[in-house]
């Protein structure tokens, strides 16, 4: 038997699907494991000293890569769960803001890095010792499955949602093709967007709903309740999309929603095209083509009955852990040495010093970037 922490600084969907995941596997303990997540806010000695395995998820905060050097300093087996390439984002200011500095650090610490894309999870060991990757998919209990209805006709409601309020993969692929679409199917497409608000403002439809940011479980509530036809997820092809993972694909899919995915990686790897979802070509041609190959109803049936029952078949909770188990046995089977902390702060005041200081320079750095360019501006007008 193994005790494993996970510990997370905030409440976001990443920590909540990996709780739930961890809910969702039948018998638990009789597979050697038990487990606690966690805040790092409220996390205390006895937990650290109770755990076997501690795995941080996102350590984009001090406290919980701090969490990951003590664990690792007492004997636990450590991890760091990553599902974005936050390394990706350009200019330091930003990497300061989503904390790939706090994601470092703890990846110094961590015995094996954990993300659902493998491409990521290889991309990010060059931060770690150990140089080893685990994969970790998404799985989905049967019970959220939407059963499957079967589509209306007399209009399509094609559904968007971002965990980003960036507009600009539907303004470089979507809002281009957006009169050729009116032209074909006038207002009988119902437009619907979930946390992020592209500008629809110049084209001629009328039929557009906005939802602001929700929780996921109400998020999932509306998205099975709301009888779309059609989600999408055009995707520019650089390094930080390429380190996602296919989300859209589940959320949709256990809606029964069928997706129209740009064809770049990771989708490219991941969906058959035309059997459980379309993968598109990001040109004009090819997200007018794939998004009129779904606004056939008998397109639309197949594609979303097979892509339930791939997460049937290949996705549920006890296949995806059975495999977990395999690739990382010592998530029930490692056994560490009791020690009792004594002393014990979340924050590393050496850690601490060094982030100060680092953070101090990318604020004087960035000031440096923005005076050169306001004064190239002043030169041109």
């Amino acid at each position: 038997m193994a005790n494993v922490l996970f510990v997370y600084g905030y409440v976001e969907p990443s920590n909540i699907m990996l709780r739930d995941f961890f809910d969702n596997i039948t018998d638990l303990d009789k597979h050697g494991v038990s487990v606690r997540f966690i805040s790092s806010f409220d996390i205390l000695t006895t937990d650290v000293e109770w755990s076997d395995v501690v795995i941080a998820i996102r350590p984009q905060i001090q406290y919980v890569s701090s969490i990951v050097k003590l664990a690792k300093k007492k004997g636990k087996f450590t991890g760091v769960y990553i599902d974005d390439d936050l390394f990706s984002i350009d200019g330091l200011y930003m990497q300061s803001i989503f904390g790939t500095h706090e994601i470092k650090f703890a990846l110094r610490y961590a015995d094996v890095t954990i993300s659902p894309n493998i491409y990521l999870a290889k991309s990010i060991l060059k931060y770690t010792k150990s140089k080893r990757p685990v994969v970790l998919h998404t799985a989905i209990s049967k019970r959220e499955i939407k059963p499957h209805n079967t589509f209306k006709t007399n209009s399509i409601r094609v559904v968007y949602y971002s965990n980003s309020v960036d507009t600009s993969n539907f303004n470089e692929y979507i809002l281009p093709i957006m009169d050729e679409l009116y032209q074909l199917f006038g207002n009988s497409i119902e437009w619907f967007f979930f946390n992020i608000h592209p500008d629809m403002s110049n084209t001629r439809f009328t039929n557009i709903t906005y939802y602001e940011r929700m929780e996921l479980n109400e998020f999932r509530e509306k998205l099975h309740n709301g009888d779309y036809d059609i989600g999408i997820m055009p995707l520019i092809d650089n390094k930080f999309n390429n380190g996602k993972y296919v989300n859209h694909y589940f959320e949709y899919s256990r809606a029964g929603i069928p997706g129209v995915y740009s064809n770049i990686y990771p989708y490219s790897d991941f969906v058959i095209d035309k059997i459980d979802g379309v993968l598109c070509d990001n040109t004009h041609r090819g997200w007018i083509d794939s998004l009129n190959y779904l606004f056939n109803i008998n397109n639309r049936n197949r594609v979303s009955i097979n892509a339930q029952n791939r997460l049937r078949n290949e996705f549920s909770c006890d296949i995806i852990f059975k495999q977990l188990l395999l690739d990382f046995p010592e998530l029930s089977a490692y056994n560490s040495k009791r020690i009792r902390i004594r002393n014990f702060r979340c924050v590393d005041f050496e850690q601490w010093f060094n982030d100060h200081i680092r953070k101090n320079i990318i604020w004087v750095i960035e000031v440096i970037r923005i005076s050169k360019y306001m004064r190239i501006i002043k030169k041109i007008f």
